[in-house]
């Protein structure tokens, strides 16, 4: 490789550093937008930042909610897939495929991002990407039954309750293992 290439390759991969940095700020200012109190925020100081604090994390996450921010996370997928450079030469299946990854990201590595930005060490909860939140142990905040839903005791169930424990300490170690490497 020559001297010029390695400098083409290095401004190639820096490049693709700032896309993904533009991409992650993007998202957190849409998620400030729809999910919280200062959408305005967004617009005037486009920071990029976590949009939730710990004092909005009062909200107790449903399925319901989860149901709506799992939709919008599609969108944001929609938006990186379309604005990621080289997509449009992708074929049916490929765009398909990488569609699927970037919903996958927004829908569950985006919890473990926010839990760990938001909440502190040995505190086991999880913050949604709707800014809800749950406890990971006990499931006493979130998960609560909700009207409209044919399952009865949903929250009372010895199998949901089981499957929505594993979820939760999926995301925790997730979000913990993150953590951990962060200190690096």
């Amino acid at each position: 490789m020559f001297k010029n290439d390695e400098h083409v390759e290095r401004n190639r991969d820096a490049t693709k550093i700032y896309f993904e940095m533009w991409s992650l700020k993007k998202t957190m200012d849409r998620r400030r937008v729809m999910f919280t109190d200062t959408p305005l925020k967004a617009v005037t100081e486009q920071c990029g930042a976590v949009p939730f604090t710990r004092n909005c994390m009062a909200k107790p996450h449903t399925l319901v909610r989860q149901l709506n921010s799992q939709r919008f996370d599609y969108l944001l997928a929609f938006e990186y897939c379309k604005t990621t450079p080289g997509f449009d030469q992708l074929n049916g299946d490929e765009k398909a495929i990488f569609f699927r990854l970037c919903a996958i990201t927004f829908c569950l590595l985006d919890i473990g991002w926010l839990s760990s930005q938001i909440t502190v060490p040995g505190e086991e909860y999880i913050v949604y990407t709707d800014g809800s939140v749950s406890s990971v142990r006990d499931l006493s905040i979130g998960w609560d039954d909700e009207d409209g839903l044919e399952m009865d005791g949903k929250s009372n169930s010895v199998k949901v309750k089981y499957a929505l424990q594993t979820i939760s300490f999926l995301l925790y170690y997730s979000f913990t293992t993150y953590r951990m490497h962060q200190k690096f």
